[in-house]
C-alpha cells in the first residue's frame, strides 16, 4: 500500500442521504476539509480513504462507488427501483513524493 499525505483545505462536495417519500435520495453537500495524496502516484483524492485504496485501484484516476438505492439483493446482484453509481474523481495530480528523491 502506498504512503498518503494531507495536502492543503480544500472545498469538498459529500453525498448526503434525504427522506423522499417511502425511500432515500442523496443530495450534493460542500463541506471543508484537506486533499490527501497518495504518494505512489502523486493523485491528490477529497477522502483519504480514496488515497489510502489508490493502489489497490491501480492508481486509476476515477473509480465507480455505490451501488446507491439497493433496496435487496436477488442471486448476490443488487435488486431496487433506482439504483446509482457515483464516479469518485481524483482532484488533481501531484508528483510523486519519491520522485524527488
Amino acid at each position: 500500500m502506498s504512503s498518503v499525505t494531507r495536502c492543503e483545505p480544500l472545498r469538498l462536495a459529500t453525498m448526503d442521504p434525504i427522506l423522499v417519500g417511502d425511500g432515500l435520495d442523496y443530495v450534493e453537500i460542500d463541506v471543508e476539509g484537506y486533499g490527501w495524496r497518495c504518494d505512489g502516484c502523486g493523485l491528490v483524492w477529497t477522502r483519504k480513504w480514496h488515497a489510502e485504496t489508490c493502489e489497490s485501484r491501480s492508481h486509476a484516476s476515477s473509480f465507480e462507488q455505490g451501488p446507491y438505492g439497493v433496496t435487496h439483493t436477488l442471486n448476490g446482484v443488487p435488486q431496487g427501483p433506482n439504483i446509482r453509481y457515483y464516479t469518485r474523481r481524483a482532484y488533481r495530480r501531484d508528483g510523486r513524493a519519491d520522485a524527488a528523491s
